[in-house]
């Protein structure tokens, strides 16, 4: 089977989830899930490796809100912990929204369920107020995903903006590549600013939503640069080897 593109897929997750999850006692050996996996990766291709790409479709049970999740291997690998970039289905599988989203079960480890939605919150605030160019093209409604778990309910707290889409009127394949990469622009920028660690830089990102992807590449090497001179015991050891220039901009993901 061909790979498919981001509306592709988006609109296979939808028109499958729901029928496989209700026939199917577990997700284990499912074609659907399978398939699903599998073409999550276009991401990694889209984004020049930059990122690494993941989703769930449910393991031991069926995950009432699948999702896909673009990570920045600098910051974190996988959903549990640091700010990441998702597309999270409604239950009913009506609805999707790609989003800039937060680890919720390292902060529950820290805070407990009590005041875990408090934190969450605490937390996109920062994020908002760190990349308040996310106003050119998303919003920071409270998303609603109908998940009835306790999982999907923490969900929409750890959601500081996002773009909604409706599934049986999704954009075509070229406005959802468009967002995505102005989304992961900004999840830099985020990254670049702090995160959600309590520092601050100066880093600006102008022309987020245009600049082409070659710019965004030399800005994330940027970012990067910014990161490695701010922890001072880490820039002097990489002075010390590699001369004053600082190359650790250069290095490949895969060489980190």
């Amino acid at each position: 089977m061909s790979q498919k593109n981001i509306r592709e897929l988006l609109t296979f997750v939808a028109e499958n989830h729901l029928f496989e999850s209700r026939t199917i006692k577990i997700p284990a050996g499912n074609v659907y899930k399978k398939v699903f996996e599998d073409n999550s990766k276009i991401f990694d291709e889209l984004l020049d490796n930059n990122y690494i790409s993941n989703c769930s479709a449910g393991d031991g049970n069926w995950a009432h809100v699948p999702w896909i999740g673009i990570f920045d291997p600098e910051v974190t690998t996988g959903a549990q912990k640091g700010p990441y970039i998702v597309y999270l289905f409604s239950k009913d599988m009506k609805r999707v929204y790609l989003s800039q989203a937060q680890g919720v079960t390292e902060v529950k480890n820290e805070f407990k369920q009590k005041g875990l939605k408090g934190e969450l919150l605490r937390r996109c605030s920062l994020i908002r107020s760190r990349v308040p160019e996310f106003k050119n093209k998303f919003t920071d409604t409270t998303i609603n995903l109908n998940g009835t778990t306790t999982l999907a309910k923490n969900y929409e707290p750890a959601v500081a903006y996002s773009i909604e889409y409706q599934i049986d009127n999704l954009p075509n394949n070229s406005i959802l590549e468009e967002d995505l990469f102005s989304i992961t622009k900004l999840y830099s920028l985020l990254i670049g600013r702090g995160g959600t660690d309590n520092s601050e830089t100066v880093l600006t990102f102008d022309n987020v939503d245009n600049s082409p992807v070659e710019d965004f590449n030399e800005t994330k090497k940027y970012i990067r640069h910014r990161r490695i001179e701010r922890k001072s015991s880490a820039a002097k050891k990489a002075k010390e080897i590699l001369g004053t220039k600082c190359q650790g901009c250069e290095l490949s993901f895969e060489s980190i």
